[in-house]
C-alpha cells in the first residue's frame, strides 16, 4: 500500500490500524488518533563522506543540492 494511501484507508475502514514511521502532525491528529510514540529518532543530514562542512541551520544549506531519502526511516538495508 502507497503510504499516502494510510490514512484514507484507516479512515474509510479499509484498514483497523497503521504500523508505520508516520509523524503526528497537527493536519494527521485532526483526522487520526496516534498512540504513544514506540520509538524516537531526531531529524538528520546526511552528506558525501569527503564533504567535512558543518552544517548548524537550514541556511547554512543555500545553494547547496538535495534531496529526499529514498527509504523509510526505519529501514535496515
Amino acid at each position: 500500500m502507497q503510504f499516502s494511501a494510510l490514512i484514507p484507508s484507516l479512515t474509510s475502514n479499509k484498514i483497523d490500524i497503521i504500523s508505520a514511521a508516520m509523524f503526528a502532525t497537527a493536519a494527521r491528529k485532526e483526522v487520526i488518533d496516534f498512540s504513544d510514540a514506540v520509538y524516537t529518532y531526531g531529524e538528520g543530514l546526511f552528506g558525501a563522506e569527503d564533504r567535512q562542512e558543518d552544517y548548524a541551520a537550514p541556511e547554512d544549506l543555500k545553494g547547496e543540492s538535495s534531496g529526499p531519502r529514498s527509504a523509510p526511516p526505519l529501514s535496515m538495508h
